[in-house]
């Protein structure tokens, strides 16, 4: 999942998460594939940025520094055994994208 600004959308993305109006009023699930037309009408409605499904691969060098900041980040949970297990599962997903 990454966020992007709506300029960078493009047809055939897919929202990893909901678009919501300023009262909370989800317009589009999680899930929905964009069309040009879906693109235009969020930009009508000042939609600045949404977050897109992604599966891109990193090379060893990102993934050692992300693999720095999840360890830095999870660093307070270190006595916590639910947050161990978010941090590996955090862990895992960045590897599974080393290509």
């Amino acid at each position: 999942m990454r966020k992007i600004e709506l300029r960078q959308a493009q047809p055939g993305d897919r929202l990893a998460q909901p678009i919501e109006n300023n009262k909370g009023i989800v317009l589009c699930g999680a899930g929905t594939e964009l069309t040009q037309t879906l693109i235009d009408r969020f930009e009508r409605m000042e939609i600045a940025s949404l977050w897109v499904e992604s599966d891109e691969s990193i090379n060893t060098e990102q993934f050692e520094k992300m693999k720095a900041k999840v360890e830095q980040r999870f660093s307070l949970a270190s006595s916590c055994p639910i947050g161990q297990v978010l941090k590996e599962i955090v862990l895992e997903r960045l590897e599974s994208r080393v290509g």
